[in-house]
């Protein structure tokens, strides 16, 4: 009974709805007319766009799927890139700079003793990456950046580096006196 119910009512509310609702041949008008005006962009920026591939157009939107995962006292950083200007980055390395989230704002306002810290610079073919010896239950800035296979191993905030957005991450806090009270209980 209960399922008849259910069924007359909604056969009435969708036949309430759709009475209430005029033909209106507008809208599907709009929507050629947006289409049409939407290929005439899209060939004009794929004009634009081959323009722009002979000219190296490397920037952060380079960087997709970025994450940080938390490990005991470290991070784990992931990334990806772009398949489409892949085959442009054969004289770049990647590169990762990190500050604790406190002391990136420190740095920001120029107080010394907070500088940023990066890796050694990772192959291009890697995906993901493992910080570690950091401070445990602190939240951190990451940032994953490209860098000229010329710069060498010394990354310095002077260095010409395209960097992805930031990253936030948390550490776990590793095994130690306050673990082991909690666990004794």
């Amino acid at each position: 009974m209960k399922k008849l119910l259910f069924i007359f009512i909604l056969l009435v509310s969708a036949t309430f709805n759709w009475a209430q609702t005029d033909e209106v041949l507008e809208p599907n008008t709009e929507i050629e007319l947006s289409i049409e005006a939407t290929d005439t962009l899209l060939l004009d920026a794929s004009t634009e766009n081959v323009i722009s591939s002979d000219s190296t157009g490397i920037n952060k939107e380079i960087f997709k799927n970025l994450k940080a995962h938390a490990k005991p006292e470290g991070l784990k950083i992931t990334w990806s890139l772009d398949y489409e200007v892949y085959n442009q980055l054969t004289d770049k390395q990647i590169v990762i700079k990190y500050n604790t989230k406190i002391g990136a704002k420190r740095n920001k306002s120029g107080y010394e003793g907070s500088d940023w810290k990066f890796t050694k610079p990772i192959d291009l073919n890697e995906t993901s990456f493992e910080i570690k010896d950091l401070q445990g239950a602190e939240k951190y800035i990451v940032h994953v950046g490209l860098v000229d296979i010329t710069e060498g191993d010394e990354i310095t905030t002077d260095s010409d580096v395209v960097w992805s957005d930031k990253i936030k991450a948390k550490t776990e806090r590793g095994w130690g006196l306050m673990k082991l009270l909690i666990l004794i209980g």
